[in-house]
């Protein structure tokens, strides 16, 4: 049993979709979220697939999942002893 079931599509909202263009083979890109389009403890997923230009290849088979956190880290300290730089 999956500990995290994917959400049937009654819970899916569709929130943005994006390109890279211009990627040549067998290389990474990237793309970024643009700011304020996701909240905190959101639950998300995306899942990609490739465009040579003239066919549009398969959607992955799997989902990546992320809860988007917005927690603050304890605030850091120096000891000025033990690290003098």
């Amino acid at each position: 049993m999956d500990p995290n079931p994917p959400p049937t599509s009654r819970e899916i909202t569709r929130i943005l979709a994006g390109s890279v263009p211009n990627v040549p083979s067998m290389s990474a890109a990237s793309w970024v979220v643009p700011a304020g389009m996701l909240t905190g403890g959101g639950q998300y997923q995306w899942r990609q697939r490739g465009f040579d230009g003239a066919v549009y290849g398969p959607w992955t088979s799997t989902y990546v999942r992320f809860t988007v956190d917005t927690t603050l880290p304890a605030t850091a300290m120096a000891d000025s002893e033990r690290n003098p730089h």
